[in-house]
């Protein structure tokens, strides 16, 4: 069965445009809730030069560690590209990361089979574990950050979500043969009008037991967990400077729970999601909410948008590159 394309070359103009209107909509409100809320931008032009810096090193160490994870996810499907190669198509996904869903990961396993002719069904899965990896890791994350805080409440909360998660991934790793014999009965009660969905997820399932390897899974989360650690420090120092009283188990928190529930609704850039979860815990924490709006619009603007703009950067140079390698001379 031919696998569909989860993404084509007349997808990327269209998916450009969404990208400049949800960052004309992004300054839109940020104005709106700003002048709302009688806050100015002031506090912010007198931070030091070096909170901004530790800020800009974190948000790009943290992208490039990630990004990295690709180099294992190749390695586990027995997929051979150029590790330079491959990190330039992984930013260059980063220019849509303002878009519904997952489509700049859809952009990255498009550049790759434009270059080398990597079927679909062979890199869907890196789609899967870029998601899955993250979410392993910012769950790990908030755990700690609970567990450092002493929050029982949002302890229990993430542990019943992480406990979840783990559990799936272990019926992948440990018993397949039960998650394939699911998924069927899935099927038999309410799939038969989607019979590609579910025959795609038993195709899932048998490459994923490629990649999901206790090696595999292990340094890839652990890549996962570096970048947002170093994210949160970066951040941490923003804080600080803001003069705010939140250490870096309150960051983790604030960024790790609010990037989730913001991807859970679906939406570019998981926007509306992720800011109102993030000002809850600030407030939470004790942040009056000026203070709050400041950080929370000043933390989505650089670790969304300087990663968008470093992709649109990349993404000619990636695009001339999977065309060169494409050619007969480039082969």
């Amino acid at each position: 069965m031919k696998t569909k394309r989860p993404f084509h070359q007349k997808k990327l103009k269209a998916a450009l445009q969404k990208v400049a209107l949800v960052l004309i909509v992004f300054a839109l409100v940020i104005a709106v809730v700003l002048k709302l809320l009688g806050t100015s931008l002031a506090p912010l032009a007198i931070l030091p030069l070096n909170i901004w810096a530790s800020l800009a090193g974190a948000i790009i160490l943290s992208n490039l560690l990630r990004m990295q994870r690709y180099v294992v996810f190749t390695h586990a499907l027995g997929l051979k590209v150029p590790i330079g190669v491959l990190n330039l198509f992984v930013m260059a996904g980063t220019a849509l990361i303002a878009t519904p869903g997952k489509v700049g990961t859809a952009l990255r396993l498009w550049l790759l089979h434009k270059a080398y002719k990597i079927p679909y069904r062979r890199s869907t899965p890196m789609l899967f574990m870029d998601m899955l990896t993250d979410f392993i890791a910012m769950l790990m994350l908030t755990l700690l950050g609970m567990i450092s805080l002493g929050n029982m409440a949002g302890l229990a909360f993430a542990l019943l979500l992480f406990s979840g998660l783990l559990v799936g991934v272990l019926m992948i790793f440990v018993a397949p043969r039960l998650t394939k014999r699911l998924i069927k009965i899935g099927y038999a009660c309410i799939g038969k009008k989607k019979p590609k969905l579910f025959a795609a997820l038993l195709r899932l399932v048998h490459r994923l037991r490629h990649m999901v390897t206790l090696p595999h899974l292990g340094l890839s989360v652990g890549l996962a967990v570096l970048g947002w650690v170093i994210l949160a420090w970066g951040l941490s120092h923003l804080a600080q400077g803001m003069g705010l009283s939140l250490s870096l188990a309150h960051v983790l928190v604030v960024l790790c729970a609010g990037t989730m529930l913001g991807a859970l609704t679906f939406l570019p850039g998981g926007l509306g999601g992720a800011e109102a979860t993030m000002l809850a815990l600030l407030t939470l924490f004790g942040v009056p909410l000026p203070q709050a709006v400041l950080f929370t619009l000043t933390l989505r603007l650089s670790t969304l948008w300087i990663p968008t703009f470093m992709g649109l950067f990349c993404l000619p140079v990636a695009l001339h590159t999977a065309k060169k390698a494409s050619s007969p001379k480039g082969a």
